[in-house]
Formats: structure tokens, sequence, C-alpha cells
């Protein structure tokens, strides 16, 4: 299954437009943003978790990229409540994590990464930081929409 996965056009996403899909594992849902493959395949997708559910430990060669929200940002995001406010305070929480990360990273300072650090054993590093600011851009990208 391919899903927005010719690089060469723009593609611009409503995530309000797309379903909710079951993923294999019982109470995780997706909106599929990106794919190329079958289940195990190169994918970009925005994911919720009911709670007590968790995604076991599974491998992705070409990459696997998750946006998980948290309850409170997921129901402001996906309910469209007060874009400028929900996005603004996305910003300032991420710089904020981000600059923690980048500190805790310098430092060599050796903390699990909040997202599967527990899971995966995996200390926060580069990618963390990648991941909070490409979530401020994101939150930037947003506000600038508005």
């Amino acid at each position: 299954m391919n899903i927005n996965s010719d690089y060469s056009e723009r593609v611009v996403i409503d995530h309000h437009d797309l379903p909710w899909m079951p993923s294999p594992q019982l109470g995780v849902e997706r909106r599929l943003l990106e794919r190329q493959g079958d289940e195990v395949a190169k994918v970009t997708s925005i994911v919720r978790y009911k709670p007590g559910s968790k995604f076991q430990a599974h491998h992705h060669e070409l990459g696997e990229e998750l946006f998980v929200l948290d309850a409170i940002q997921q129901l402001a995001y996906l309910s469209n409540f007060n874009p400028l406010l929900t996005n603004w305070v996305t910003f300032a929480l991420m710089s904020f994590s981000a600059l923690g990360v980048i500190k805790a990273v310098a430092n060599k300072t050796q903390i699990q990464c909040a997202c599967l650090g527990t899971v995966f054993k995996l200390p926060m590093s580069t990618v963390t930081i990648v991941e909070d600011v490409g979530m401020v851009l994101m939150a930037v990208l947003m506000l600038a929409m508005i």
C-alpha cells in the first residue's frame, strides 16, 4: 500500500479528513499520513492509545515516524479547540522540552526518552531533539496559517 509516497508531489493533509484506522495492536488507532509498503512499512502516522493499551516492539526496516499527542493536546487538536492557543501552548511546551533535552545531551546525562525509552531502553538523544524541534516547527507553521 502506498499513501503519499511520491516525494516529487506536494501534499497538504487535513488530518480531520482522515479516518482513524485500527492498528494490529488492540487499543491503538492511527491516521496514516504516509506509507510505503505493507503492514511493516515505511510509515508516518498520528496515533492514539486507549487507556491501558500499548504497542509491542517491532521493526520497520525503512523507518517509522509516529506523532503521539498527549491527551490534552490530542483533544485540542482533534476538536480544533482554539487553534491559536493550542499551537502557542505546543510551541512553548516543546521549546522548553527541546532546551532540556539539548542540555541533557550536551551534559551527557543519562535519562531515558519519555516516549519509548522505557520500552526500548533508549536514552534521550539527537532523535529526541529532532522530535521536539519538529513539533516546535509544526506549531510555528500552524500559527503562520491561522
